[in-house]
């Protein structure tokens, strides 16, 4: 399995791309960043090791499609879109041995799979709860052989992507002499009845404050509708702070299309084909690739908070919660 190298560097704008523009490239440079890259891999590498035996590779016929993990005696999760229920499907385990596998039960809105695996007898892993997890948390992809293969930081506490469950403030701020300004309001929003006004500067949303215009629809995405938050205006030099009850995204808002910024995920890399419109998902920064999807994610304590779910971004990975499979399982 091969790991990414993520180059880790403070106070210098860095890009491999071309040595004579930047001077920063040096092959000196380079074996120093990557010797660092690797010494945090060997660090995180006891955490992913604890679940090794419950991590396994999931093939349909002869392609590895996805990775996967026990989650009670003989059942094995992973990636439902992932798996073609036509073909013969097994999974190997960290020993080597081959395990058939059968359909077990599934959640399409979840993208879930639950497979019945009878001669697999590993323990369950033990499981925490992705809840607790404050913004910047590190999170450890593990891969069936006992290894970091990526870690990444918790950018978004578990919420909802399904549209009528996204809290909506109804406004359009732009950046104006770096400042977030209110461009437009929506008529009856959440906005209009806090009473916000176009040309208020806004100055925090909930706890956070803001200095660019797309850092208000960053901070939105963890609240979602009925939510109560409080926004800071100033309005003519006096500071207001406003009490808005956020509404559902109406439907018209479902898909406003940013073409620039689509084309940039597009270079990103291959994202998961099934990627949206999940019920609930904490959102990390880490790169996944294609058969990745299905890895237990784990906090540094070793305790798995979720499965690698969709890579949906650059730096946009979605990881179902362990909280969400267990109500699955129980059902």
């Amino acid at each position: 399995m091969k790991k990414t190298i993520i180059l880790l560097f403070v106070g210098m704008s860095f890009s491999m791309a071309d040595e004579k523009v930047n001077p920063f490239y040096t092959p000196d440079n380079q074996k120093v960043l990557t010797k660092q890259a690797d010494d945090l891999y060997r660090q995180l590498d006891p955490v992913a090791e604890k679940v090794k035996e419950q991590v396994v590779q999931v093939y349909v016929g002869k392609h590895e499609r996805s990775l996967g993990f026990v989650v009670a005696p003989g059942l094995v999760v992973t990636k439902l879109s992932r798996i073609d229920q036509r073909y013969g499907i097994t999974c190997r385990s960290n020993d080597g041995k081959w395990h058939l596998a059968s359909f077990s039960q599934s959640s399409k809105e979840d993208d879930l799979l639950v497979l019945h695996t009878p001669t697999l007898k590993a323990a369950p892993v033990v499981s925490a709860e992705a809840g607790v997890l404050r913004r910047g948390s590190f999170l450890v992809l593990s891969h069936y052989q006992g290894i970091a293969a990526k870690f990444g930081v918790l950018s978004v506490p578990e919420r909802s992507l399904r549209i009528h469950d996204q809290g909506f403030l109804g406004v359009l701020v732009r950046d104006v002499s770096q400042k977030a300004i209110v461009a437009k309001i929506e008529a009856g929003s959440a906005a209009d009845q806090a009473g916000l006004v176009v040309g208020d500067q806004i100055k925090k949303v909930g706890t956070h404050a803001i200095r660019f215009a797309q850092e208000v629809s960053h901070q939105l995405k963890q609240f979602k509708r009925g939510d109560e938050i409080e926004i800071e205006v100033l309005r003519e030099d006096q500071k207001k702070v406003l009490i808005a009850v956020l509404n559902g995204r109406p439907q018209s808002q479902a898909s406003i299309p940013v073409h620039h910024l689509e084309e940039i995920e597009k270079m990103s890399g291959e994202r998961s084909f099934r990627r949206s419109g999940f019920p609930s998902v904490i959102q990390t920064d880490m790169y996944l690739e294609p058969q990745e999807v299905g890895a237990p994610v784990l906090n540094l304590q070793g305790d798995v908070v979720g499965m690698a779910l969709a890579r949906a971004g650059r730096i946009k990975t979605y990881v179902l919660p362990m909280s969400r499979i267990s109500k699955l399982l129980k059902k």
